[in-house]
């Protein structure tokens, strides 16, 4: 019960903390125009290492609190095992000290605020790629409107190497977008 209590919560949290770090990578990416290198070199050994983290840091300490206990169709953190609560209607008289009351409320509000910190993260990050998208998408139609007023006569070799400088600019800002 312990094994698989372990292994759920250490799945469930790493797999949160997993989303919330490729949103990060996201935004390294398209809102901040990190390049390819330099996330692969600093962010992502980071991102990594946290997601583990977290998900071990989860999963150990209701290991040594008793607090993986069946709860009836699952195997997680619950203060007392399956009957002592008196879900059931009838209040068992047998032993329900298994796992510590107070270690199971700072974990759950740990749980709480850590939640709270991945829906900041994919927000934040959402809307820092969207301003991104707008911003470059905004720049592009600036730009296509300005060449197709410029008239035909003033389309010579020169306007024409600065149009294509502006236009590769404009590509590049779009790779990663």
């Amino acid at each position: 019960c312990a094994v698989q209590g372990f292994f759920f919560t250490f799945g469930i949290y790493a797999m949160y903390s997993y989303n919330a770090m490729l949103c990060i990578y996201y935004t390294c990416a398209i809102a901040l125009k990190m390049k390819e290198r330099d996330i692969r070199r600093l962010v992502e050994p980071t991102l990594h290492l946290f997601s583990f983290a977290l998900g071990i840091a989860y999963a150990v300490p209701p290991l040594f609190y008793n607090l993986y206990n069946p709860s009836g169709w699952e195997t997680w953190c619950t203060a007392t095992p399956l009957g002592c609560a008196g879900d059931d209607g009838i209040n068992s008289k047998k032993i329900c000290v298994r796992g510590e009351l107070r270690a199971f409320q700072q974990i759950e509000l740990f749980f709480s605020a850590t939640t709270g910190l991945f829906f900041f993260i994919v927000i934040t990050a959402l809307i820092m790629i969207c301003a991104r998208v707008v911003k470059v998408s905004r720049q592009y139609l600036v730009i296509v409107k300005v060449q197709e007023l410029m008239p035909i006569s003033v389309a010579d070799s020169m306007h024409r190497q600065r149009k294509k400088s502006i236009m590769e600019r404009i590509r590049k800002n779009h790779e990663v977008t």
